[in-house]
């Protein structure tokens, strides 16, 4: 027998709470531990999913959007300078340098093969357009 119980809310959990509003759209986030996971927004619009990430600093060279076997991946590379030089002492060092990267599994309600990417002031915008839903077909029935 199965016995429900009720838990406390303690916040978002992205991993679980996020997976689940939006299941069949995005229905994982796929980022190994290694890269830095650049923090995200994900709009819908009336026809398209606008996902907006924030990777500021990054040079538009840098960055890297694809879309392969219905997952969005983006990544980039930064490189800060954590190299003391004569006569200066770092105090702190927040800034992170290494591979940012996200992986979103898209669902199976969108065009793909429409998908842009605009970047501007260190925001990346990947605007998804969706498909229309298919409706089913009626089938007639033979009479013998």
């Amino acid at each position: 027998m199965n016995t429900l119980t009720k838990r406390p809310h303690r916040g978002w959990n992205l991993s679980g709470d996020f997976d689940q509003l939006f299941d069949g759209l995005l229905s994982r986030f796929e980022t190994p531990d290694t890269h830095i996971v650049p923090p995200l927004d994900i709009v819908e619009t009336k026809d398209s999913y606008l996902v907006k990430a924030d990777l500021p600093g990054i040079n538009r060279d840098d960055l890297s959007v694809s879309v392969k076997e219905g997952m969005l991946t983006i990544e980039a590379q930064t490189n800060t300078e954590n190299v003391e030089k004569e006569g200066e002492t770092f105090i702190r060092v927040e800034r992170r340098s290494g591979k940012y990267q996200r992986r979103l599994r898209l669902g199976k309600l969108i065009d793909d093969s429409a998908i842009t990417a605009d970047y501007k002031d260190g925001v990346l915008t990947v605007a998804i357009p969706r498909r229309e839903q298919e409706e089913g077909r009626r089938i007639s029935i033979n009479v013998e």
